[in-house]
């Protein structure tokens, strides 16, 4: 499994998402970084690599192309259910991720809103 910096996955997908006027926002989460539109989560940037929330659909077609495949933080831990990691090739190539981001985006828009969290008192 290569070592990805979140970082440098974090410039690739703003580059990728420019032409879809995505509205991003990122936040530090586990050791690497959630990405979210419109408040909703819907990308995961690690040391593993960056991962997609999609749809049960989408997540089957996106797991036909070589290098694709369930985001695991680690061996122990199981596969996700929601995130599709990107084949680690793709990463730089805005014609290849633009269209995963775009599937995202349109499918956590879906999903019910996220609840809010009181504020801590104190």
């Amino acid at each position: 499994m290569a070592e990805h910096d979140p970082k440098v996955l974090q410039t690739a997908l703003e580059a990728a998402a420019r032409p879809l006027n995505l509205d991003l926002t990122f936040k530090p989460m586990f050791g690497g970084i959630m990405g979210y539109t419109q408040g909703r989560v819907f990308v995961s940037l690690s040391n593993v690599g960056l991962a997609v929330k999609l749809s049960p659909a989408d997540q089957r077609a996106l797991l036909e192309h070589d290098g694709a495949e369930y985001l695991r933080y680690s061996k122990e831990e199981p596969a996700s259910k929601q995130y599709v990691k990107l084949p680690t090739a793709w990463i730089g190539q805005d014609d290849q991720v633009a269209p995963w981001l775009k599937k995202s985006a349109e499918y956590v828009m879906t999903l019910p809103a996220p609840k809010k969290r009181p504020a801590k008192k104190g």
